[in-house]
């Protein structure tokens, strides 16, 4: 069987589509110029966030993304295309961000960035979230379009230069 990778995430339309186009086009680590200054931002090969949600009805008839996480402990996510569709503008958010929040949640030592990228047209905001980790570099953790409501919050918060 042949997989074909579409060209952009804005042409996504299945779950098989986004996991395949995540794997080729955004796993692994990625150099990323932020603020003048470069960082690793890393893509984990089976992480599933940029292109599902939370599965809140079990009922639901969206597809299902599932990935391992433990020996015996699956993370059941429903497919969500709007994010698949943002996927490319992952790291352009990064590089071009507005605001930075730092150490949220998660335990000393391990606590997530919050990045906002610029205003994307009829979708809002981009939050990044970020680990620290491998090393000096980053671990994106999950990206998705909040509301300009939630990006003004943000902008209240403690806020700090990104990379550290």
């Amino acid at each position: 069987m042949t997989t074909y990778i579409v060209i952009r995430s804005d042409l996504i339309e299945t779950a098989d589509e986004a996991r395949d186009y995540y794997r080729a086009r955004l796993a692994g680590p990625r150099s990323i110029t932020s603020d003048g200054r470069p960082v690793t931002i890393v893509f984990e090969r089976d992480a599933t966030h940029l292109y599902s949600t939370e599965l809140k009805d079990p009922a639901s008839t969206l597809p299902r993304v599932v990935r391992t996480i433990a020996p015996g402990k699956l993370d059941v996510r429903e497919f969500s295309v709007e994010r698949a569709r943002l996927m490319d503008r992952v790291p352009e958010a990064i590089e071009g961000y507005t605001v930075s929040v730092p150490a949220v949640g998660g335990r000393a030592g391990a606590e997530k960035s919050m990045i906002y990228g610029r205003l994307l047209p009829a979708v809002g905001y981009m939050r990044v979230v970020l680990r620290p980790g491998p090393g000096i570099a980053f671990t994106c953790v999950s990206a998705y379009p909040v509301s300009e409501g939630e990006w003004m919050n943000a902008r209240r918060l403690k806020r700090a230069r990104f990379p550290p």
